[in-house]
């Protein structure tokens, strides 16, 4: 009997030894991918980011996998810094235009202008075709990383994302089996095995990648209203992002929660389904348009809903996923609704959200990104993060074109979501364009578009064009870009701050110079500060650049500009009580035009 039950023992023991061993042999070998959350830069080991391989966890075909920004953060966070991090799928990650174009880069600079003090980090995890299976999986990973806040946008992708409940590669609606996988397939072991069942699972049309990713990615094309398929997409849903709000709330740390918007008035249902169980949803559509047309706009929006809701190929989320996200929203105290579809309806047409913000059907195209960088800075302010007794109004049109796009972005995303419009489920024939010779513009967004130029090439020969030109305004922008992609890059600072004073642009320049300075106390960014603030007349803030400046020595004696600056320091606190003195005006204009600073001069007096 005992050598029965040892003989047991050691049956249930030697699998797993065995696995152990086999987990072991395929590390030694380095067979397999890391698909852990971060990775540690290549070129500066003091930053990490995300790892553009982490999306293998979810897509059963490693050729379908998606990636994300590169966005670099720091591995040690110092207590002074504010660390947002995105969650979402193909929207948040800004598809088509990525880089800039997304609304959380549009978040970043917002609130760099509004807040030019601040030390932050707003770091994109979102990539496209990801699901709410990865908002609960990245979760540990998030929060060993120490974030302020977490920002999620996301529910379009629970039918035909990776893992949906309608996609090729899914494991069926049952979500404790398909977070079993997600945990395998981190493992070397499971990712031989998802390398052996790729080798011996039919090739199908689902995989030829000449299809579009939309295209391989669809197994169900039928998925009805009410259906349990469709109910097993809200369901996989809730049960995601409740545990995910769950352990942020656990974890103490604020979530900003928002709702999904999509294409209602000029995106027609791609599957409309006939049968005595279901409703039409192209007799909706066509009712919507018909109330649209007679000036009813409620009844329009309504049947537009229903007809969206009814489209049974389910690449907008229906109504229900941002029920739940509302209610969720409101169950956790650390949880902040941000309602993106009110703020877009605001600026929509009659309130009904159609190409004048959107691309196609679900992506925003700029100024819909911008309306929800706005939404969450409002969200900010109204639950004082990071805001405090800040309730001025944005003026949209004025801070959208302040934004650091380019007519390029513009273009690039036009030409984008043409190319995926001509085909399945659109099928819209290209327009045919004028053969004429393009503009430098129009050259790069093309090669952009289709993968050809690399972005930082495209933003590098842009800069060198504007710069020839003299048109130093889009070449600040496009510096402002760069600081955007690389935050930690020094080099790109000076550039830019470099621009600014060339553009007489002293603000911005001041901005971008202390930012440049925290990264790194370099005295030629020192000297760039002290005459950024002596050329805006704040002769007290160029102090201690100067001192600064003296003290690390060098060929240029600062001792006579600080000199001057203290004066006029003296003076200026006299003119504030006797502001009609005309002989302190004069004085403190013959010390300025000493030092050659004539900006500062002509405020007080002719030049």
């Amino acid at each position: 009997m005992k050598k029965d039950c040892y003989f047991k023992i050691v049956a249930g023991i030697l699998p797993i030894v065995l696995i152990l061993l086999l987990e072991g042999g395929l590390r030694l070998v380095g067979f397999g991918n890391n698909l852990s959350l971060f990775v540690q830069d290549g070129k500066q080991d003091y930053l990490l980011h995300l790892n553009n391989k982490v999306s293998l966890r979810y897509f059963l075909k490693e050729k379908n996998a998606t990636t994300g920004n590169t966005e670099r953060f720091l591995k040690q966070k110092p207590a002074n810094l504010i660390r947002v991090f995105v969650q979402g799928e193909s929207t948040a990650v800004g598809f088509p235009y990525f880089h800039n174009g997304a609304f959380p880069r549009m978040l970043d600079y917002r609130i760099h202008q509004d807040l030019p003090e601040i030390n932050l980090e707003v770091i994109n995890l979102s990539m496209t075709a990801l699901n709410s299976y990865a908002l609960y999986d990245f979760v540990d990973e998030v929060i060993a990383q120490h974030p302020d806040a977490v920002i999620i946008n996301a529910g379009h992708n629970e039918y035909y994302g990776a893992l949906g409940v309608g996609s090729t590669g899914t494991f069926g609606s049952n979500v404790a089996v398909a977070r079993l996988g997600i945990a395998l397939r981190k493992t070397k072991v499971g990712q031989l095995l998802s390398k052996a069942i790729a080798v011996f699972s039919p090739e199908t049309d689902k995989t030829c990648y000449d299809h579009t990713l939309m295209e391989r990615m669809v197994k169900r094309q039928e998925i009805l209203l009410g259906s349990d398929l469709y109910k097993a997409g809200i369901k996989q849903y809730e049960k995601n992002l409740d545990e995910t709000l769950a352990k942020y709330e656990k974890a103490g740390i604020r979530v900003f929660l928002c709702n999904t918007v999509c294409n209602l008035k000029d995106q027609k249902p791609f599957i409309s389904v006939e049968g005595p169980d279901s409703l039409r949803a192209s007799f909706f559509f066509e009712q919507a348009n018909l109330a649209y047309k007679n000036g009813d706009k409620v009844e329009a929006w309504e049947a537009y809903v229903q007809a969206k809701d009814l489209d049974a190929l389910r690449f907008r989320a229906p109504e229900e996923i941002n029920r739940v996200t509302e209610r969720l929203a409101h169950k956790y105290k650390n949880v902040v609704f941000v309602d993106v579809k009110k703020k877009l309806e605001e600026y929509a047409p009659d309130s009904i959200i159609g190409d004048e913000l959107m691309l196609e059907h679900l992506h925003p195209n700029l100024k819909g990104h911008f309306l929800i960088s706005e939404a969450l800075v409002e969200s900010f302010k109204h639950s004082s993060f990071l805001y405090t007794n800040n309730d001025k109004p944005t003026a949209v049109d004025t801070a959208f074109k302040e934004l650091p796009l380019t007519l390029v972005d513009s273009l690039c995303g036009a030409y984008a979501t043409m190319l995926l419009k001509e085909g399945w489920p659109f099928n819209e024939p290209m327009a045919l364009f004028e053969k004429k010779e393009k503009t430098l513009e129009e050259a790069i967004a093309g090669g952009l578009a289709v993968n050809t130029v690399k972005w930082e090439a495209a933003m590098y020969r842009l800069l060198k064009e504007y710069t020839e030109n003299g048109d130093l305004g889009k070449a600040i922008k496009i510096g402002e870009a760069f600081i955007l992609e690389y935050p930690y890059e020094y080099i790109t600072y000076e550039q830019t701050v470099n621009l600014c004073i060339d553009a007489k642009e002293y603000d911005k320049g001041i901005r971008y110079a202390t930012r440049a300075f925290r990264l790194k106390q370099a005295p030629a960014m020192a000297r760039q500060l002290a005459i950024l603030y002596m050329k805006t007349d704040r002769p007290e803030e160029a102090l201690p650049y100067l001192d600064k400046l003296i003290m690390a020595g060098g060929k240029v004696d600062f001792r006579p500009m600080r000199d001057i600056a203290r004066e006029i320091i003296v003076y200026k606190e006299k003119l504030v009580r006797e502001p009609e003195n005309l002989e302190l005006k004069q004085n403190i204009y013959s010390l300025y035009l000493k030092i050659g600073n004539r900006e500062a001069a002509a405020k007080y007096g002719k030049i």
